[in-house]
């Protein structure tokens, strides 16, 4: 090759190469100021696509649909399968009032851009304002399926519409159906909706015989909070398996037999480093179960084992079988009955202590007629306070019940 043309060949190759690297540069700047300064982003590459996005957006919330409109359409006609596109003109339809259009538009923008909020939430809008609320919650679980996070922004709307009674119906029905969001859904159902709502939906739920325990517990509990303790334990009976006779004993399975749920108006068992406490056969149980405390030597402040009672006023005779191996403690163990929210005993048990066979015990307790309408059972460590709450031993519990003691003139 000449020198001639080895010089050209190597000045078209330094041309080229430069041209490329300007174009590498130019795109990493157009990029790098897209999103805040999309203008002056368009200058280094007018065809940058975040760019033209970004600043279809500002024209939009500047209610300039019309330079947002010709922004969006230099956008798809640069990337003509731009998600961000047809949601854009999906927006601006919904921001000029043209619900043709934006009816058109956003099932196209949904299929392009599955995560975008704008189109899904505007479909869900219009479902909910036609009554199709079955439609509405399926346009949800998809939104909610696409962009989790948006879970926090519309259960409060959810929540709000519950108190109407077809949605309400409506959206029981599919929280039947177990969608992804259910859990999160009933946090904010619980802790938020009014009593209504809340009945009204957990209610279907639970007609349909789809609420979970933890559910019914959440249930209870927002009832109790609110002081609704008939409503609560109605709803607490009714599911109850069918196996329990319909009228329940004062104190709700007192013999161990079935495992405690924890939930309503059953026992109630926390945890403790102090003891481990167990629905297990025990020899000399009347049943086939009894429940046992195994104390480790531990201070225990507080025994974690307690059940509501819902006792009328008047007076009542409680009964227990108990037995202990080597139940060591400076004050041992005791039944209390309290007025729920009080701190002042109404009765206690004698306390139990060192080596028990199997036998009966009783207490009698005077239910007031006023401010009473929950007491607290429960099992109170009656050491002193300190070194006097270390416990140690076993403690077996079984057949307690509460009877009325009729009154003789």
């Amino acid at each position: 090759m000449k020198p001639a043309m080895r010089l050209l060949a190597w000045g078209g190759l330094l041309a080229l190469a430069l041209l490329t690297g300007w174009r590498v540069v130019a795109t990493a700047m157009s990029d790098r100021l897209a999103a805040t300064h999309p203008q002056q982003a368009l200058a280094w590459e007018h065809d940058n696509p975040r760019a033209l996005a970004a600043l279809a957006r500002r024209q939009l919330e500047q209610h300039d649909t019309r330079a947002a409109r010709e922004t969006a359409q230099r956008l798809l006609a640069h990337e003509p399968l731009a998600g961000q596109g047809f949601v854009l003109l999906s927006e601006i339809a919904q921001a000029e009032g043209d619900e043709a259009q934006a009816m058109l538009l956003s099932p196209i923008a949904i299929r392009h851009a599955p995560a975008a909020v704008g189109p899904r939430a505007w479909m869900i809008g219009q479902q909910l304002a036609q009554g199709r609320y079955a439609d509405a919650l399926e346009s949800l679980d998809r939104m909610l399926l696409a962009s989790p996070g948006q879970g926090g922004r519309l259960f409060p709307l959810l929540v709000q519409l519950a108190d109407d009674a077809e949605f309400a119906d409506a959206l029981a029905a599919h929280l039947a159906a177990r969608p992804a969001w259910r859990r999160g859904f009933v946090l904010a159902l619980a802790s938020k909706a009014s009593a209504n709502a809340l009945g009204q939906v957990l209610g279907g739920v639970q007609r349909r015989h789809a609420l979970d325990a933890s559910e019914m517990e959440q249930w209870i509990a927002r009832l109790v909070r609110d002081g609704k303790w008939g409503e609560a334990y109605a709803r607490w009976a009714g599911e109850i398996d069918q196996g329990v006779p319909s009228r329940l004993p004062s104190v709700y399975n007192g013999g161990f037999e079935m495992q405690p749920a924890g939930v309503g108006f059953d026992w109630q068992i926390g945890n403790s480093a102090g003891v481990i406490i167990e629905r297990a056969a025990a020899p000399g149980a009347s049943g086939s179960f009894a429940l046992g405390l195994t104390f480790l030597g531990r201070r225990i402040e507080a025994i974690p084992l307690q059940q509501w009672l819902l006792l009328a006023p008047g007076s009542y005779r409680m009964r227990f079988r108990a037995n202990a191996q080597d139940l060591r403690g400076d004050g041992g163990v005791q039944w209390v009955i309290r007025c729920h929210g009080s701190r002042s005993d109404l009765a206690t048990s004698a306390r139990l202590s060192g080596n028990l066979a199997w036998a009966d015990h009783e207490f009698e307790v005077v239910i007031p007629p006023r401010d009473c309408q929950v007491q607290d059972l429960s099992l109170r460590n009656s050491g002193a306070d300190g070194a006097g709450k270390i416990i140690s031993g076993t403690l077996w519990i079984d057949d307690l019940s509460v009877a009325r003691v009729e009154q003789h003139r």
